[in-house]
């Protein structure tokens, strides 16, 4: 699976970190600034408009995580030396959290 920042041309830095587990390195990854935190605020505001249309959203993300949930698990046991069977566990929490999440059914705000 390949990472890549979502806007590269705002990196300043670049962070180099190891597996806890075995101190051996994990691939070097950007550093967001305060005005990529500001600006991916900002593009999520206007995205989201109702509970339906976040809902709508966020179930492509599910698939994904489902698609990915190896990769994921192997990049959460490298980032936290965890073992692979938690990140798995991990994952998996996740995904239900999230589903069950979007079935929640939210009233509307007048």
């Amino acid at each position: 699976m390949a990472f890549h920042t979502w806007n590269q041309n705002t990196v300043r830095q670049i962070h180099n970190a190891v597996t806890p587990s075995n101190d051996q390195p994990n691939p070097r990854v950007p550093l967001s600034s305060k005005h990529d935190l500001d600006t991916a605020v900002d593009a999520a505001r206007r995205a989201f408009t109702t509970v339906d249309e976040r809902k709508c959203r966020i179930r492509p993300f599910l698939c994904d995580l489902e698609i990915n949930k190896d990769a994921l698990a192997e990049l959460l046991s490298l980032e936290q030396g965890k073992p692979l069977s938690q990140a798995k566990t991990e994952i998996q929490r996740t995904k239900d959290l999230v589903r069950n999440m979007i079935e929640v059914d939210i009233p509307a705000r007048n």
